[in-house]
């Protein structure tokens, strides 16, 4: 098993989830201002390695989600369709039917969630920013 194998789950549950379609960009910020609603973006945070013996080493390994929401007519909304969003896509990732049966992923934990504006000069747009520990154990030998 790879780390590579944290990426791949996290883009199969948000895809699974809410049908969006990955920014396959390096920098989430080039993300288009049109359509929105279409896209999400998964970012690798550190991994920190936990144990280890002759043939595996445990990594604990982070990740985050974005989540972009198009500007809604009443902002009031789109901070209901956003947390609305972030429940169903907690829900899947976290669900231990999803978690535990990947390969080399023994577990998933959510660390913190913040809902903010895109950008400071367009405050009607959002990113739900989710982030995550996958606990992965890779082969050593």
């Amino acid at each position: 098993m790879s780390l590579s194998a944290v990426r791949t789950y996290a883009r199969e549950r948000v895809i699974a989830s809410t049908g969006r379609e990955e920014w396959n960009d390096v920098s989430w910020k080039n993300i288009p201002r049109t359509n929105l609603d279409r896209y999400f973006h998964v970012e690798f945070l550190p991994a920190f390695g936990i144990q280890n013996n002759q043939d595996n080493q445990d990594i604990d390994s982070g990740f985050l989600i974005r989540l972009f929401m198009q500007p809604d007519r009443y902002p009031n909304e789109i901070v209901d369709r956003a947390t609305e969003l972030a429940d169903t896509v907690l829900a899947d990732i976290l669900s231990a039917g999803n978690r535990t049966t990947q390969l080399g992923i023994k577990n998933v934990r959510f660390d913190n969630m913040a809902i903010e504006p895109l950008d400071t000069s367009n405050d009607n747009g959002l990113v739900i920013q989710m982030s995550f520990t996958a606990h992965v154990i890779i082969s050593t030998r």
